[in-house]
C-alpha cells in the first residue's frame, strides 16, 4: 500500500527529534519499520547502529520481521544484519548494557536474571524476614505501627508500594518533613471565627448557627498541640447545607479546609510511625539486596536502575553508547514509565530520536505507563520550533464507525480532540454501529450469543488485504470487556450456546481452576494427611466425584492405585511427568477450552523449570509453588492459535488489535474505590491510610489524601481512553451493550449518545482520506420491535400509564431505551406521554419538593421549592397527617398483581383516628387528575395489600395552584394482562403524537394533520 503524505513526512523528517501521533488503525508498526529501513537505504546507517525499542517480545519480532521484508527488496545484501539490529524491549536492552559492561557496573559477569515469579516469591520472604525480626527486637515500636495502620494484608502491601517506588523513581523515601501544625491551627480557627461571628437571619441559618458556635467553641478549647481529639471535633461540626449568603460564603471557606486541615493533623499525629514504616521498608530492600547478591541474580528492577545507575556514574559508557545508537526509535511511547523515560534520556542525542504513539491509547496505568512523559516530550518539540506529525488516517474501520467514537470521546477530557479519517473504503453495507440496553447481565449475554449466531450465517466479511468476500468465522468476533469477572460471564454464556472461544486476559494464572486442580495433586502427592486438597482433587476433573459420593466416603480404586505408585516414584521422576501422567489417565485434557489448554502446558512448563533450579524435596518444592502463588501477579497463557473460537478479551488485552466485527459489552460497571493501605507518587511521597484510635474509622494522611485527589482523576481519565480503544478496534460492525441505567462506568459517556447509531449534526464531519464528506443524517434504531411475545415480569406504574397512553412510545422509551424514563423512586412528574417535555430545572424543582417533603436533605439552596413545599405544610391535610396514629413518609412498596411485579415510591401515607387511611401524592405541575388516577389506584392497592379491609382514600395535591383531587379510578385488568403479554405495541395515534420525539423516525406515524 502506498504511504499517505502524512507517513511519508513522518518517516522522512529530519533535522529534529520526531514526535509522531498515531491514531488508531493509522499504521504506526509499518511508519516504524519504513523509517528503520529509510535510515538504512537512504541514510547508510548500519542496522546495528539503529535502536528500536518496544514493551514486548512480539512486538519486537514484529518490527524486526517487517524491517528485513523490506531490506530484502531494497537492499539484500544488508537484510542479514537484521537479525543483528538492537531492536529490543526495554528489559532485553538494559540486560545487553550490563552484561557488555559488567565490570563497570559492578556486576558479576556470572549474574543472573530471576525469574520474575521467583524473584516476587523471594522479595515476599524478606518482608515476611524483616517483620519477624521487628516482632522480636521492635516490639512497642511495631505494635504503635500497627495500632494505627490497620491493613488485613501486610506483606502484599509492602512489597507492592516497592515494586510501586521502583517502577516510578529512583529516589527511595526518606522520612518526612515536620509540619507547621500550630501554625495551620490558628489559620483553620481564623476561618471559624468569621463563621462564629456571622449573623443569622433564618430559621435554619440560626438552628445551624447554634450548633456551630458549640462545636466551635469545644474544637478552641483544644489548643493549637494537635491531637486525634482535633479530627473528631472536626467530624462532629453540623453538616452545611442551605444557608443564607451572610453565613454560607464564610462557611464555605471553612469547610473546604477540612480535608486539608484533618490530613495535616494526621501526619503530625503518625509521623514516628510513618518514619518507622519507611525504615520498614528500607530493611525490606537491604535483605532482598542480600538474597539477590548470595543467589548472584538480579530482576527486571535492577536492569533498569542498575543500567541508570552505570550510565550516569560512567561518561565513557554512557558516551559509547551515544555514538553506537546513532538513532533511537520508541515504538508506543506513551506506555512508557518514569524510569524508562530516564534512561532514554541518558542514552539519546539531539535529533536522533523518533517517537511513535498516541495519548488516546494510554490504559495501562496499573502497570505505572505515565503519558504525561509523552506529553511533554510532544510540547517540548512544539516549543522548540519543531513539527508534530499526526496520522490521522484510519485503515481499519468504517466511517460510521470512526464517526461514532468521535462523538462519544467529543469533550471527554481524558482523550484528546483528534480527527481520525477514513482510510479504507469498503464495498459491503451494513449498519455498522448499534447500541443495546438491558435490564439484567444474563439478558445481556445471552443476546449477544444469538446474536453471533445471527451474524454467522449472514455476515459478509471484507478483508483488508483485498482478498474476495467470505463469511464471518467465529475467529472474526471479539467480544471485548473491562473486566475479566464479565468476560468469563459471557464466557460461560457462549459455553451454553456451544460456541467456541478463547479467553485472554482474564483471571491470574495461578487463580484458574485447571492451575489450582494441579497445585492441589502435587498437595496430596507431598502430603497424604492434606484432606482439604485431597477433597479438591477428588471433586475435580482429575477423579470426578459427585458431593454425595465424597459425604459417603466414595474411593476410586484406580485413583488411589496411581497416587500411591507415583508416591513410590516421587525421588526418581519429575513432578511435570507425574502431572502429566494423572492428565492423560483423567482424560482432564478432554474437558478444557483452548485457553485453559494452553494454562496447563504453561505450568507444566513452569513446574518443570522450577524443579530443574530449586529443591529436590517434593514438600519443599510444593511449599515454594504455593509461595510463588501467593505472591505472583502471573498472566493466563495466550493461546498460541485461536482458530475457529470468538476472541473474549479484556480491553487491556485487545490493545494493538483488530476484528471485522467487535461487541463491547458490559458497558455499566461500578468502578470500586481505592482502598490501597499505602500510595505512592514521584519523586519520593509515602502516602498512609491510618486508623483513627478513638473511632476507628480511615483516615488518609496528607500524601495520600493528595495522591489519592490525584489518582481518581487520572483513573477517570484512562476509563475514557479504554472505550476509545474498545470502539476503535472494530472493523464493520460495532455493538455496544449494557445491562443497567445509572450512568456507571462506560455508561456515563454513552448515555448522552446512545439513542444513535451515529452521530447526526452539521458540525460534525468524517473525513475520507483526503476530502471532507457529510455524515449521515438519520439515526438508526436501536432495536426493532420484537417478533415474538416479549413476557413483562415487573414494571412500575409511570410504566403502565406510559403504555396505555402509547404502546409504541412505551416500547421505544422503555425497552429500545431510546429515552431514559424516571426510576421507580423518581418523583413522576412531567412523565405523561400526552404532555410536553419538562422545561429544564423541572425535574430538579419536582425532586427538591419531594426531598423537602420527606424530611431529607437538600443540597441546593432551593428557594421555589420550599415555596412549593410550604403550600402543603400549611395545609389542612398536613395538619391530619401531624394528628395520624401512624405516617409513612416516601414509602416504597413492591407485589403482586396478575402474575405482574409491581413496585413504586408513596409520597404519603397516614392513618387518621377514624381508622382511614389516606394517600397522598405531591405534584409540582399543573392541574391534570386524568394523568395520575391510575397512577394513584396502583398505590391504593399497594396498602390494600398490607391494611386488608380498611377504609383507603388517594389524593392529588397540585402544589402549584394548592388544589386537592381524590383519585377514585379503579385498576384496569385487562391493560395489565396486555402490557404483561408482551404482544402488542401498536401506536396510539392523536394530537399527543405532534410532540413525540419519536415521530417520523422511530414511530410509522409520519404527520399528524391539525
Amino acid at each position: 500500500m502506498k504511504l499517505t503524505p502524512q507517513q511519508h513526512a513522518a518517516i522522512h523528517r529530519i533535522g529534529q527529534d520526531v514526535c509522531v501521533i498515531a491514531g488508531p488503525g493509522s499504521g504506526k508498526t509499518r511508519v516504524l519499520a519504513e523509517r528503520f529501513s529509510w535510515l538504512v537505504t537512504e541514510k547508510d546507517i548500519s542496522p546495528r547502529n539503529i535502536l528500536a525499542l518496544t514493551f514486548t517480545d512480539k512486538a519486537s519480532s514484529e518490527i524486526k520481521d517487517r524491517v528485513a521484508k523490506t531490506l530484502s527488496v531494497r537492499a539484500p545484501h544488508l537484510a542479514a544484519e537484521v537479525e543483528l539490529a538492537p531492536i529490543s524491549t526495554f528489559h532485553s536492552l538494559c540486560a545487553r548494557i550490563l552484561k557488555e559492561f559488567s565490570i563497570a557496573a559492578g556486576i558479576d559477569p556470572a549474574t543472573e536474571l530471576w525469574d520474575e515469579r521467583i524473584a516476587s516469591a523471594e522479595l515476599h520472604a524478606s518482608a515476611e524476614s524483616v517483620l519477624n525480626d521487628a516482632a522480636r527486637n521492635e516490639k512497642a515500636a511495631l505494635r504503635s505501627l500497627f495500632t494505627t495502620w490497620n491493613t488485613t494484608n501486610l506483606v502484599p502491601d509492602l512489597c507492592g508500594l516497592y515494586q510501586k517506588i521502583l517502577s516510578l523513581s529512583d529516589e527511595f523515601p526518606g522520612p518526612g518533613q515536620p509540619l507547621n501544625l500550630p501554625g495551620l491551627l490558628a489559620d483553620f480557627i481564623a476561618l471559624g471565627e468569621d463563621v462564629y461571628g456571622a449573623k443569622a437571619t433564618t430559621p435554619i441559618s440560626q438552628s445551624f448557627h447554634e450548633k456551630f458556635r458549640e462545636r466551635f467553641t469545644e474544637f478552641r478549647q483544644l489548643g493549637f498541640d494537635p491531637r486525634w481529639d482535633h479530627i473528631a471535633a472536626i467530624d462532629s461540626f453540623p453538616k452545611r447545607g442551605n444557608l443564607p449568603k451572610g453565613i454560607k460564603e464564610p462557611a464555605k471557606l471553612f469547610y473546604d479546609y477540612f480535608p486539608q486541615i484533618s490530613s495535616l493533623l494526621v501526619s503530625a499525629l503518625v509521623s514516628p510511625e510513618r518514619n518507622y514504616l519507611i525504615e520498614i521498608l528500607r530493611r525490606i530492600e537491604a535483605d532482598f539486596e542480600q538474597r539477590k547478591i548470595a543467589a548472584a541474580r538480579m530482576d527486571f528492577h535492577d536492569l533498569e536502575h542498575r543500567s541508570i545507575r552505570l550510565l550516569r556514574s560512567n561518561p565513557r559508557v554512557r558516551e559509547e553508547l551515544q555514538r553506537r545508537f546513532e538513532h533511537i526509535l520508541m515504538d508506543e511511547m506513551q506506555d512508557t514509565n518514569p524510569i524508562q523515560w530516564k534512561l532514554l534520556e541518558l542514552i539519546r542525542t539531539p535529533a536522533n530520536f523518533f517517537a511513535v504513539g498516541d495519548v488516546n491509547q494510554s490504559i495501562y496505568g496499573f502497570r505505572f505507563a505515565a503519558p504525561v512523559e509523552f506529553i511533554a516530550y510532544r510540547d517540548s518539540i512544539a516549543e522548540s520550533g519543531g513539527e508534530i506529525d499526526f496520522l490521522g488516517d484510519n485503515f481499519r474501520s468504517r466511517a460510521e464507525i470512526l464517526s461514532f467514537t468521535a462523538t462519544v470521546s467529543n469533550g471527554l477530557h481524558g482523550i484528546e480532540p483528534t480527527q481520525l479519517r477514513a482510510g479504507r473504503n469498503f464495498t459491503t453495507q451494513n449498519a455498522a454501529v448499534s447500541l443495546h440496553s438491558f435490564e439484567r447481565h444474563e439478558d445481556e449475554f445471552r443476546w449477544i450469543a444469538e446474536e453471533v449466531s445471527a451474524l454467522k450465517d449472514n455476515f459478509i466479511v471484507e478483508p483488508k488485504d483485498g482478498a474476495p468476500l467470505r463469511r464471518l468465522a467465529l475467529s472474526d468476533i471479539a467480544i471485548l470487556c473491562r473486566t475479566s469477572s464479565k468476560a468469563e460471564a459471557i464466557a460461560a454464556t457462549l459455553a451454553d450456546h456451544n460456541f467456541a472461544y478463547t479467553l485472554g486476559g482474564g483471571r491470574k494464572f495461578y487463580d484458574t481452576q485447571e492451575v489450582a486442580d494441579l497445585i492441589c495433586y502435587l498437595e496430596v502427592l507431598a502430603n497424604p494427611t492434606n484432606t482439604i486438597a485431597l477433597a479438591a482433587v477428588l471433586r475435580s476433573p482429575l477423579v470426578g466425584l459427585s458431593d454425595d459420593q465424597l459425604l459417603e466416603n466414595y474411593i476410586d480404586p484406580n485413583f488411589n492405585r496411581r497416587l500411591e505408585s507415583q508416591r513410590k516414584r516421587l525421588d526418581a521422576v519429575p513432578p511435570d511427568r507425574l502431572l502429566v501422567e494423572v492428565l492423560d489417565a483423567s482424560g482432564y485434557a478432554n474437558t478444557l477450552n483452548p485457553g485453559a489448554s494452553a494454562n496447563v502446558e504453561k505450568f507444566l512448563r513452569i513446574v518443570r523449570e522450577q524443579w530443574q533450579i530449586g529443591p529436590s524435596n517434593i514438600r519443599a518444592f510444593v511449599d515454594e509453588m504455593q509461595s510463588m502463588r501467593q505472591a505472583a501477579q502471573e498472566k493466563s497463557a495466550p493461546v498460541a492459535d485461536s482458530g475457529q473460537a470468538i476472541q473474549i478479551l479484556t480491553v487491556h488485552a485487545s490493545k494493538g488489535l483488530e476484528f471485522p466485527v467487535v461487541f463491547v459489552a458490559g458497558a455499566y460497571f461500578s468502578t470500586p474505590a481505592n482502598r490501597a493501605t499505602l500510595s505512592f507518587a514521584p519523586p519520593n511521597r509515602v502516602g498512609v491510610r491510618w486508623t483513627n484510635p478513638i473511632n476507628g474509622k480511615p483516615l488518609p494522611d496528607r500524601p495520600a489524601s493528595l495522591i489519592a485527589a490525584e489518582q481518581k482523576e487520572e483513573e477517570e481519565k484512562e476509563l475514557q481512553r479504554q472505550l476509545y480503544v474498545a470502539l476503535t478496534r472494530a472493523e464493520q460492525k460495532l455493538y455496544v451493550s449494557w445491562a443497567g441505567k445509572q450512568k456507571r462506568g462506560w455508561l456515563k459517556y454513552l448515555d448522552a449518545h446512545k439513542d444513535l447509531s451515529y452521530p447526526e449534526g452539521d458540525e460534525l464531519q468524517l473525513l475520507q482520506a483526503g476530502e471532507a464528506q457529510p455524515l449521515p443524517s438519520s439515526p438508526l434504531l436501536l432495536r426493532p420491535l420484537p417478533r415474538q411475545p416479549l413476557i413483562l415480569s415487573s414494571s412500575t406504574p409511570t410504566d403502565i400509564a406510559k403504555f396505555a397512553n402509547c404502546p409504541r412510545r412505551f416500547f421505544l422509551d422503555r425497552l429500545a431505551n431510546l429515552q431514559t424514563l424516571p426510576s421507580a423512586t423518581t418523583p413522576l412528574d412531567f412523565t405523561d406521554p400526552d404532555e410536553e417535555d419538562p422545561a429544564p430545572g423541572a425535574t430538579d424543582l419536582g425532586t427538591a419538593v419531594h426531598q423537602i417533603l420527606g424530611r431529607q436533605t437538600v443540597d441546593e439552596d432551593f428557594p421555589e421549592a420550599r415555596s412549593l413545599a410550604q403550600v402543603f405544610l400549611d395545609s389542612p391535610l398536613a395538619k391530619r397527617a401531624n394528628d395520624a396514629r401512624w405516617i409513612e413518609r416516601e414509602f416504597d412498596f413492591v407485589y403482586s398483581l396478575e402474575d405482574l411485579v409491581l413496585q413504586g415510591q408513596i409520597d404519603l401515607s397516614f392513618e387518621e383516628a377514624n381508622g382511614e387511611i389516606t394517600i397522598i401524592d405531591y405534584k409540582t405541575d399543573h392541574v391534570a387528575s386524568h394523568r395520575y388516577d391510575m397512577q394513584l389506584a396502583f398505590y391504593r392497592e399497594a396498602i390494600a395489600k398490607l391494611y386488608p379491609g380498611q377504609s383507603i382514600r388517594s389524593y392529588l395535591y397540585f402544589l402549584r395552584t394548592n388544589q386537592v383531587i381524590e383519585a377514585t379510578l379503579p385498576i384496569d385488568l385487562k391493560l395489565i394482562r396486555r402490557f404483561r403479554s408482551g404482544e402488542d405495541f401498536s401506536t396510539r395515534e392523536g394530537p399527543q403524537c405532534e410532540r413525540c420525539p419519536h415521530l417520523a423516525k422511530a414511530c410509522p406515524v409520519i404527520s399528524i394533520s391539525s
